[in-house]
Order: C-alpha cells, then sequence, then structure tokens
C-alpha cells in the first residue's frame, strides 16, 4: 500500500514547503519520516453501488479475498451497495467552502482488498468540515467530510458533502458535529432511494434529491448557516456529564426538527438555529445511561413535547439551555421481516421508525429508527405507553402497533407497555408484507404543492397521522385492510386489502382559522373538529404550540360545527364553538365559508376517567362512547371518544352534568357530574349495561 504524509496543521502548506522530497510516496514516507514528527491514521472503507464499473470492482481471486473477509457485506448506508475492492485512490484534501480544492493533496493511499484504506497524518490533526477524502475510480469520485479518525465513504457521504457546500459561505461556522447529524439524517432518507441499476454518482444525485425534498432534513441543513445559537450541558440526576446525547430543536409552533446536535465528552452542545421560536429536546438513545429523554422548561424537565417551554432565539444573543435528566427505563429491541416478503424471514429492516406514545392521549414521548443491524433503544422516564413501528421506507412491510400478538394496525388495539426505573424492556417486531398508501397534495389542479399538510389515516380510529414533504407527496407502508384517509378538508375509502392505494386531494379549499386559548394563552395540541350539519367529519387538525389551527373544506356551506377535544387531564376543557366560545345544547351553527373565527376560549375543566369491561374485568378496547350535556338533547360535546386497549379513556370536560353514552352498546346512557379540578371515575360493564 503506498500512502503520504500530512502537514502540520489545518493551514495546510503545500506538500512541496513540508519536506524536500516529493520524488514519489515512498520518498515523501521515508524523507519526512525520519525527522521524528509524530503520526497517527485516518482509517475507513469505500463502498460503491454493486452495478457500478466506474470503481473497478475485484475479479477473480481479490474478489474471492474481499468477500471472505469482508468486504462483500461492507455496512454502508443504503442497500445495494458493497466495497470497491482493491486499487481505489484515496486522497485528503481541504476544500473551499464551494467545494474546490485548496492546494495539493495532503495524503494519499489506494484500497486494499476489502475496500479499506488507511491515510497517515500528523498526530494532533483534528477533524474539520474543510477536510475532505476522495475515493476516485476510472470516471466517478465520492467524499466524505472528516469528522473523526475513521470516514467510510459511500454514496451517502458524497450527498451530505455536496450538500454541505450549497449552505456553507464559511466552513469554520459548521462543526463536525452538526456534519455528522446532517449524516445521520441522510442515513434514515437513504432508505427510501431504490439502488438498482444506478452509478454511485446517479445515487448521490438521487439521494441529494430525496434531501432537499424533505422538510426537516432541508431545516437542519439550512441550520447550520444561521447566526442564532442554542448550546448548553446534559447531566444525569447524579451530577454526571452525559456525551452522545441526542439535541433536537423543534418549531414552537408544528413541532418539525429544525436542527440537531449531540453532546460531547464534557456533556456540553452548540447549534446554530435560525430566529425563532422552539421547543427544545435532550434524547438519550446510548446503552452507557438510562437517564430519560426530556424536554426543557424553566421549572424542570419535561417528558412530552406538549409540555416543553418555548424558547426564543435571535441572532443578536446566544441562548444557553442546561438539561439535568432524571432516572429512566429503557426501551429496545429488533424490527425484522416477516415471512412473504421480499427479503428473507428474518431480515433485519433499517429505517423504520419506532415511535413511543404516552397510552392515554396518544402523544408523542419519543422515537428512534432502526439502525443498519434493525435494532433500536431509547432511554426515557418511567410510564405506560403504546409503541409502534411506522415504515415510510422502500421495502414493502407494514406499520403496526405492539400489541402482544402478531400486531395490530389500530392505535385503540394496541396493547400498553410499562416500563419501570432503571430496567430494560424489549419490544420486538415482526413486520408482514404491506401495501403502499401514497399520494401528493396540490393547492389546486396542476397546481403549487402543500408542503406540511397533515394526512390521517384512520380505521375504527386513528391509526397513522403523515406530513407531506417539500413537494406535496406522502407515502406509507400498512397492513392490507380499507382505510379512511382524510387531509385538506377532503376524505376518501382506500381498498388496500389486495395492492396499493392513492390519496391525492387537491384544491383550492377555504382555511378557516382561528385560535383555541384558555385564560390568555394558546393550548397547543388541542384536537379541532370541523363537521357537517349530519355530522360528518370535514376537517380535523391540532392546534400549534400558540394554539393557532386551520381547518379545511373543500365544498363549503353555512352549517358547520367547530369541536375541541381535549382527550387527558388538563386544567382545560373540551367544548363546541356556538359563537359565544362556550358550549349549549343547541350550538349555533358555524358560517364555513368564512376564513377566519373568533378566538375558541376554553372552560376550567375536570378530569372524566372512564373503564369499559365486559364481565368487570375483561377490559373491551376499542370501545366507541359519545358525550353530552345536561340531561336531554342530542347535540355531543364530544361525539366519538374510544377505549384504549386497556378499556380505559381520559376526558377534559367543564364542570356540570353530562350523559357517556355507551355507543357501541345501545347508546345506553350514564350520568356522570364534573367538577373542575377533580376527576370523576365512571366504570361500564356491557355484559350487565350496568354504570358503576
Amino acid at each position: 500500500m503506498s500512502l503520504s504524509l500530512l502537514l502540520t496543521d489545518k493551514t495546510l502548506p503545500s506538500k512541496k514547503l513540508l519536506c524536500a522530497c516529493a520524488l514519489s510516496v515512498s520518498i515523501v514516507l521515508s524523507g519526512c519520516s525520519n525527522s521524528g514528527t509524530p503520526t497517527s491514521s485516518l482509517t475507513g472503507s469505500v463502498s460503491a453501488p454493486g452495478g457500478s464499473i466506474a470503481f473497478n470492482q475485484p475479479s477473480g481471486i481479490k474478489r474471492m479475498f474481499a468477500e471472505m473477509i469482508g468486504g462483500k457485506l461492507a455496512h454502508a448506508a443504503i442497500t445495494g451497495v458493497s466495497s470497491v475492492g482493491a486499487g481505489v485512490t484515496i486522497e485528503l484534501i481541504e476544500v473551499d467552502a464551494s467545494g474546490n480544492q485548496v492546494g495539493d493533496a495532503i495524503a494519499s493511499a489506494t484500497t486494499d482488498a476489502s475496500g479499506a484504506y488507511s491515510l497517515t497524518v500528523i498526530s494532533g490533526f483534528s477533524p474539520d468540515s474543510k477536510y475532505i477524502i476522495r475515493a476516485t475510480g476510472t470516471t466517478e469520485s465520492m467524499d466524505v467530510r472528516v469528522t473523526g479518525t475513521s470516514n467510510d465513504i459511500d454514496p451517502v457521504t458524497d450527498a451530505v458533502s455536496d450538500l454541505v457546500t450549497t449552505v456553507a459561505a464559511d466552513l469554520s461556522t459548521i462543526s463536525v458535529t452538526e456534519i455528522t447529524e446532517i449524516k445521520d439524517a441522510m442515513d434514515g432518507i437513504a432508505q427510501a432511494i431504490d439502488p438498482t441499476g444506478l452509478t454511485a454518482e446517479a445515487l448521490s444525485a438521487a439521494l441529494k434529491t430525496e434531501a432537499t425534498d424533505d422538510e426537516e432534513f432541508s431545516n437542519q441543513l439550512n441550520s447550520t448557516a444561521a447566526a442564532g445559537s442554542i448550546c448548553g450541558n446534559v447531566k444525569d440526576a447524579s451530577g454526571n456529564n452525559l456525551e452522545n446525547i441526542k439535541i433536537i430543536v423543534r418549531d414552537f409552533g408544528n413541532w418539525v426538527t429544525r436542527a440537531k446536535s449531540k453532546t460531547d465528552s464534557s456533556g456540553n452542545y452548540c447549534m446554530s438555529v435560525p430566529d425563532g421560536n422552539y421547543i427544545l429536546g435532550a434524547l438519550n438513545f446510548t446503552d452507557t445511561s438510562m437517564a430519560a429523554s426530556e424536554w426543557w422548561h424553566t421549572s424542570g424537565n419535561k417528558y412530552s413535547q406538549i409540555d416543553a417551554e418555548k424558547i426564543t432565539v435571535s441572532s443578536s444573543a446566544g441562548v444557553t439551555k442546561n438539561f439535568s435528566l432524571e432516572a429512566g427505563a429503557r426501551l429496545t429491541g429488533t424490527v425484522k421481516a416477516a415471512a412473504g416478503g421480499s427479503l428473507a424471514t428474518g431480515a433485519v429492516l433499517e429505517g423504520v421508525k419506532v415511535q413511543i406514545r404516552n397510552y392515554q392521549n396518544f402523544f408523542p414521548v419519543g422515537a428512534r429508527k432502526t439502525r443498519a443491524d434493525g435494532s433500536y433503544r431509547i432511554n426515557i422516564i418511567p410510564g405506560t405507553y403504546m409503541v409502534g413501528a411506522t415504515n415510510r421506507a422502500r421495502l414493502a412491510y407494514a406499520s403496526e402497533y405492539y400489541d402482544g400478538a402478531t400486531g395490530t394496525n389500530n392505535r385503540y388495539s394496541s396493547a400498553p407497555v410499562s416500563l419501570t426505573a432503571g430496567n430494560t424492556t424489549t419490544i420486538d417486531f415482526d413486520l408482514e408484507t404491506g401495501n403502499k398508501l401514497a399520494g401528493t397534495i396540490l393547492d389546486a389542479a396542476g397546481g403549487n404543492p402543500v408542503t406540511g399538510m397533515r394526512v390521517r389515516i384512520n380505521r375504527n380510529g386513528p391509526i397513522q397521522r403523515l406530513r407531506t414533504n417539500k413537494k406535496g407527496k406522502y407515502r406509507i407502508w400498512l397492513k392490507p385492510d380499507t382505510y379512511s384517509v382524510q387531509s385538506y378538508g377532503q376524505s376518501s375509502s382506500v381498498d388496500m386489502t389486495a395492492g396499493n392505494a392513492s390519496f391525492s386531494p387537491t384544491g383550492p379549499v377555504t382555511t378557516i382559522a382561528t385560535n383555541i386559548n384558555y385564560n390568555g394563552t394558546g393550548v397547543s395540541q388541542a384536537k379541532a373538529f370541523l363537521l357537517d350539519n349530519a355530522g360528518n367529519l370535514v376537517s380535523q387538525e391540532v392546534s400549534s404550540g400558540d394554539g393557532s389551527v386551520k381547518l379545511y373544506c373543500k365544498t363549503c356551506a353555512t352549517d358547520y360545527k367547530v369541536y375541541v377535544r381535549i382527550d387527558e387531564a388538563r386544567a382545560w376543557a373540551s367544548t363546541v364553538y356556538d359563537g359565544k366560545t362556550n358550549i349549549t345544547t343547541n350550538a349555533t351553527l358555524v358560517d364555513a365559508t368564512q376564513t377566519s373565527m373568533p378566538d375558541i376560549n376554553l372552560l376550567a375543566g375536570g378530569t372524566l376517567s372512564v373503564t369499559v369491561t365486559s364481565d368487570g374485568s375483561t377490559t373491551q378496547k376499542n370501545f366507541r362512547t359519545g358525550i353530552l350535556p345536561g340531561s336531554s338533547g342530542t347535540d355531543y360535546l364530544v361525539k366519538t371518544q374510544r377505549s384504549h386497549g386497556d378499556g380505559s379513556y381520559l376526558l377534559s370536560l367543564p364542570a356540570g352534568t353530562f350523559r357517556v353514552q355507551m355507543r357501541d352498546d345501545a347508546n345506553v346512557e350514564c350520568t356522570v357530574t364534573i367538577t373542575a379540578g377533580a376527576t370523576t371515575t365512571l366504570t361500564y360493564r356491557t355484559d350487565t349495561s350496568a354504570c358503576g
């Protein structure tokens, strides 16, 4: 193997100035190493699409040797790539913000039979975003930004390196940690690309297109060039600094990811973000600590995004936010392919998002995409959760929720997962072959894409919620079944029992905007429903962090109602808008041709806790109930609330008398009295139709 020697520091003079021996690689090594300068190594491996000939993959005995030592199976961030084998030229170079090479190559080598390389550098060399390692084949090349001592090169790293040049006016402002996080995000995007028949350059180009169409990836990339910043430190409850804690900045309004970073060995982090309002999370995916993932709040960290405090960032001053994470519990497992799919039974699935939600209100608590070995791990606060595996990648395996058996496509049939402090719980998924639901949302026929529009998928209650990308597109793999899909003020029943389906609503639509408040403050994540006079759902959205919400109707009239449902224990209550921001038994209907409504000001609430069983002990999951105010009348305050897998649910209601209608049991009614700030408990048995 031929090697060259690195120079002294980041200023990197020409090789000619390093020593007076630039005649050959061997002279460079012998003539300069005799000076006694200590050296170290930058190592890695090179992988490219198996169908590409541009990297002269080895044949015959060389290929056999490479496969024996692991070259063919070398890990890469995307399927369909393998080791390039021996003889590929590797160079360490400096580049400017436009990606142009600065000076001569700093060091060079060639790959061995397994596609691995090693570059000799001066001891103390510091990884930096201005350094790249380039692999050059016969007609193509791939790069990786130097972020550590080990730097694998593949189309994913090449795409990341190219995209950095699109946003960086000054590479010194982009940290290696930020580049590492961008690479991690690109690994997930790579699971959506079919590499079949693509060369390395074509695959890199496809990755860049997919990434720039992704709303959150674009946010993360562009944030690296922003003038604002959030920095801080993360410790556990004992005061120990925590390394490798994922720091996530999300928009305060819609919870869309804006930036990511990670703590260093001292527990410190720092990231660039644009001016704006955000929430901040410290998520623990490590195996070295069970400290719980949490969200920042002045009064102490919170466990769900809905409780996170708004953080305002201004480029005129940096923001410092420290975390002290409480003792947590660990959830881990592996996602694999069940029999009958395109992969062998038991094959691991990368890029599937495992989502952990509060079991009562379904609010997200944490999520983690599976790694190359199909595994996931997350440390969260002890509690009871719903766990699901959502697949939006390329391979046709269906999303599902854990139910203790073969998996379910209904949230309300999921099994509760109890996590206890200091303990590890393992939940594995074997995903069956699924069918794809996909579509594109446009503001008019042949018009512009609608970015960030929510797509809701229902089957006896909500099961999945998606957002469209920057081209208005979405996709997800589901179990074969019939579903109801709703978005942009339109809905459709889609039959996916035998194949894929599409739902692509178009505008123009009427947008009805309002704000949901309690005591003058916006209420986040309140569920708002627009129903027509016959009680049919027209639009459903959730309020943003500031309480704002937009509802949509395609064919509008003057006889709609707006309901707000609070299905958790909160100080504020569910309501129906009647023109006076209050509840009555005969609500005035909303004129849905208007484009705005007065604010909906919620009343003080008390909690209703309901449990439904068939015999006093056997829980009734997915059981429908409705809430009617007063002692008479048919106007619902909450038309439908379903019991969860344990037969229970929570609602926040205003003070007063209500009838809980058992809609799945001949509309039997149970009367309850709600007191603001208190909890009222109701049990119901379907075998005796008895309220307790």
